[in-house]
């Protein structure tokens, strides 16, 4: 069977897309369909930026008692100052630095427990100290001192001082 040229010419037109040869150009291909460009003016949805400054307060609201206590430390201690500059400067801690900062403000905590039972329990009763000095200032020691394991006490003037009837 023969096939005549207005015959071919009209089976082309017919297919929707040519078939791909080895040797073909890009000029036998059809061209893609592109997407419409964005309108100039059109209103772009705004992503959340988020700062350091955001990340800083989100992660001292997840870890308020750590970050305090090492903020009390900065003045006696260069690795809480370090620590205060981290985060300042990326938002956040590592995994290694949340666990030394834990760990030291667990000391801290500690340390403070520690010296609030010696205040409480560290009463001492100075009566007879007191009553020795003015015996001594009485039996005519002008400047009387008490020495015990490295302590020295002395009279203050306050104790040589009479009430005027």
């Amino acid at each position: 069977m023969e096939i005549t040229w207005d015959a071919f010419i009209d089976s082309l037109a017919n297919d929707p897309l040519p078939v791909a040869r080895k040797n073909a150009t890009p000029k036998s291909y059809p061209k893609p369909a592109y997407k419409p460009l964005p309108v100039a003016n059109a209103p772009r949805v705004a992503k959340p930026v988020r700062t350091m400054q955001d990340r800083a307060a989100e992660f001292r609201a997840q870890h308020v008692d750590v970050v305090s206590r090492i903020e009390g430390a900065c003045d006696w201690s260069e690795f809480a100052m370090s620590l205060m500059e981290s985060l300042r400067r990326y938002g956040s801690w590592t995994d290694n630095q949340l666990r030394a900062a834990s760990s030291m403000a667990a000391k801290i905590a500690a340390r403070e427990e520690q010296r609030a039972a010696a205040r409480t329990t560290a009463k001492a009763d100075l009566a007879p100290i007191r009553a020795m000095f003015e015996a001594a200032s009485e039996n005519g020691y002008k400047k009387p001192v008490y020495r015990a394991e490295g302590l020295d006490l002395r009279a203050c003037l306050m104790l040589r001082w009479r009430p005027v009837p």
